[in-house]
């Protein structure tokens, strides 16, 4: 917007409005507008993160249509555009957890991840779509996501392999589910660390290689 011929006062109204009132536009509209936006302007890393959550949110993913894009309705449960952004771009940015073990390839970054929540998936039964999953919500997303980066994506490196079956193999959670309940009233921040905590609790990690030859 350009104003012509305004006093000092109305000059310094402005500025003091656009500067002390000004709110920041919501994250998950950012990252959706990198799918338009020219390449000079645009986070590289977020980008590659939003193609992966949009593809979480394709038809048969552990999360389709649960992932809440901006301007969506309001409703319980689903996972933000802004935090699958945020809790997939770690493992995906430059030195990030998958170009230390030199997986470059999108195909095989959004596989890796998918094979993951397959694996919950898999672990929580007929309960991966009740609203009481935590896995359902921001938190136990990101917590997820923390996991296979700083636990998993190790292991499975050893193991030469990312199939479901090795994810799955290597959790004893099936008695003791994560459920929404427990982490209630907590800060994201204080819920996540504590889901992060039962996933480890459960993680039963192999000592033998799961096959002689790499697979995903």
């Amino acid at each position: 917007m350009i104003y012509r011929n305004l006093s000092t006062q109305e000059c310094a109204d402005i500025f003091l409005s656009i500067n002390t009132e000004q709110k920041p536009v919501p994250r998950s509209l950012v990252f959706d507008l990198y799918g338009v936006a020219s390449e000079s302007v645009i986070d590289h890393a977020a980008v590659r993160a939003r193609d992966i959550a949009m593809f979480l949110n394709e038809f048969g993913s552990p999360y389709e249509g649960e992932i809440k894009m901006p301007g969506a309705a309001k409703r319980q449960g689903g996972i933000p555009l802004s935090s699958a952004v945020t809790g997939i771009k770690p493992l995906v940015e430059e030195n990030g957890a998958f170009e230390q073990i030199a997986i470059k390839e999108l195909e095989l970054q959004k596989q890796i991840i998918v094979n993951w929540f397959t694996a919950l998936q898999n672990i929580y039964g007929d309960s991966w779509d009740d609203k009481g999953n935590v896995f359902q919500y921001a938190s136990g997303f990101l917590a997820a996501m923390d996991f296979l980066r700083l636990q998993l994506i190790p292991y499975c490196n050893t193991q030469e392999s990312f199939e479901v079956k090795t994810i799955q193999a290597a959790f004893k959670l099936a008695g003791s589910l994560i459920y929404q309940a427990e982490v209630k009233g907590q800060g994201g921040s204080e819920a996540q660390k504590k889901i992060y905590a039962r996933l480890l609790d459960a993680f039963t990690p192999s000592k033998t290689k799961a096959s002689a030859k790499f697979k995903f």
